[in-house]
């Protein structure tokens, strides 16, 4: 049952009760009105009138005495206005005798014909008097004051009736009172009763589930998403629970997918994505997440990619470190880069005097229709070297003969690219290699990355072979004057050996004059 289903049972309920409970008090008042009418319509001014028409008939025979002994006009006047009084209260008792019945009625009835007989008595005695007939006044007053006696003790008993009716009238008005006052009161418990339990019921089907859906707030607050929430009832708060279980679970999932591609992403996995559907403003956590993926398998891929170029680079390195010659160094370079970059052959062109010559190769079978020498400019392999630039050749089978062979087939590579490798803007050489499929945008980077380190090698090769060349000559050059050198001490020696000699034959030539000379003096 809807919550506001039962409010509106509830307090329709208090409405019947109150509406009952008004009803049984507006018959009690109606009841209390009812008394109170009867004795303001009928017994009080029935009782008034009666005791009111007892007075002015006594004044009216005290009137008649005077007018009779006195015989003045006003005695006469004023008994006239007494029986005029009469006569309207008797007519006012005889129309509020209606609550009693048929035989109260008939009683005012007679009363009121009672009290005009005596009127009518009272006019006779005035016309009497005006006639001078005491006799007849006489007979005619007694015959008035009998009557009224006798209309007097019925006003007596009459009155003696509306007493005890007002008696009884006032004992009703206190019961009324009473019970009016018990009904009060038991409607006012009964309010009160019915509102404790309108709020213990409102407290156990609306507080509590309202507590418990507040604990299950709390907990998801504080990132509690596992709740295993109970629907209560069939009412708004329990729609309100069971959409509060969908969302927590749908939370708890979506917390779990975003745990799983998180954990995904920190170990490199860029496979995963989110498995859930997610809707609303929860979208921007999918998107969040997808971008976060994908810029992960774009940081994943480059990353790849250049740990494969570095190895490459570092691989290459260490097969052309050292001092190598360099036809070998050709030659495990073009093996390198064919067996790395996946390709089915390779060859290796020198530049020597403005010519291309084929140094060395991979899986390479010399071919006596294709030339081992190109000039720059010359077909694919010159051009390349000509326009400084990387050419690209995809060939048919037709256009190319088998270059590639083994015990069990010969190949014919589909792709071809051509790349020059230079050494401050001179060409250095040309690499061509062939692959069975297209090479891959990294493979070709890494090609045309290495190619300025490979013209850097190549030419510090030639720099060292010239150095080499140059080295032999300066040893040939070095040997031959150390030769040149020994046949000068040699031919120093002898000169020396034939100075001494010639100085010897010189002392002995002046000693020989010296004794010529001597000997001539004598």
């Amino acid at each position: 049952m809807k919550i506001y289903q039962k409010f509106i049972i509830t307090f329709s309920l208090v409405i019947l009760i109150i509406i009952f409970l008004g009803l049984i008090i507006t018959q009690i008042f109606q009841q209390i009105d009812t008394q109170v009418t009867l004795l303001n319509d009928d017994i009080v001014p029935g009782e008034i009138s009666m005791l009111e028409t007892t007075a002015t008939m006594a004044i009216l025979g005290l009137e008649i005495q005077e007018f009779i002994a006195t015989n003045e006009l006003k005695h006469m006047e004023q008994a006239k206005q007494a029986i005029t009084k009469i006569i309207s209260n008797v007519e006012l008792h005889t129309l509020h005798e209606t609550h009693i019945g048929k035989q109260e009625r008939k009683n005012a009835e007679d009363m009121e014909k009672r009290a005009k007989n005596i009127i009518a008595l009272a006019e006779r005695i005035f016309k009497l008097q005006q006639e001078a007939d005491h006799e007849k006044i006489r007979i005619t007053q007694h015959q008035m004051h009998a009557q009224v006696e006798e209309l007097r003790t019925i006003f007596a008993e009459h009155v003696s009736i509306h007493i005890a009716e007002l008696n009884e009238t006032i004992i009703k008005l206190d019961n009324l009172r009473i019970n009016g006052m018990y009904t009060v009161w038991i409607t006012i418990f009964c309010t009160i009763l019915l509102l404790i339990i309108i709020g213990i019921s409102l407290t156990r089907t609306i507080i509590k589930p309202i507590n418990y859906l507040s604990q299950i707030f709390q907990r998801i607050s504080v990132g509690k998403l596992n709740n295993n929430i109970d629907s209560i009832g069939k009412d708004e708060i329990g729609q309100l629970l069971q959409v509060l279980e969908i969302a927590s679970t749908n939370l708890r999932e979506m917390v779990e997918d975003i745990v799983q591609v998180s954990q995904g992403l920190a170990s490199d996995n860029s496979q995963l994505r989110p498995q859930i559907e997610y809707q609303g403003d929860f979208t921007q956590i999918q998107n969040a997440l997808e971008i976060a993926v994908t810029k992960l398998t774009d940081a994943t891929t480059k990353n790849k990619v250049q740990d494969w170029l570095k190895t490459g680079q570092a691989q290459l390195n260490e097969k052309i470190s050292g001092e190598q010659e360099i036809t070998i160094l050709a030659k495990n370079i073009i093996t390198f880069l064919t067996t790395y970059v996946g390709a089915t052959v390779g060859l290796f062109y020198l530049s020597k005097n403005s010519n291309l010559c084929l140094v060395a190769s991979y899986a390479y079978i010399t071919n006596d229709k294709i030339p081992n020498k190109f000039a720059i400019g010359e077909g694919l392999v010159g051009q390349a070297a000509l326009e400084h630039k990387v050419l690209f050749r995809n060939h048919s089978a037709a256009e190319y003969t088998n270059i590639i062979q083994s015990g069990l087939a010969t190949t014919v590579p589909s792709y071809v690219i051509i790349l020059p490798f230079l050494y401050e803007n001179k060409v250095k050489g040309v690499i061509e290699i062939g692959v069975s499929e297209k090479l891959t945008e990294m493979q070709r980077n890494f090609l045309e990355l290495i190619m300025p380190n490979i013209g850097v090698v190549i030419n510090t090769a030639e720099s060292r072979n010239k150095m080499q060349i140059l080295l032999k000559q300066s040893q040939q050059q070095s040997e031959e004057l150390q030769l040149k050198q020994k046949e000068m001490l040699q031919s120093n020696e002898e000169l020396q050996s034939q100075s001494e000699e010639l100085q010897s034959q010189s002392e002995e030539m002046q000693s020989q004059q010296e004794e010529l000379r001597q000997t001539n003096e004598i």
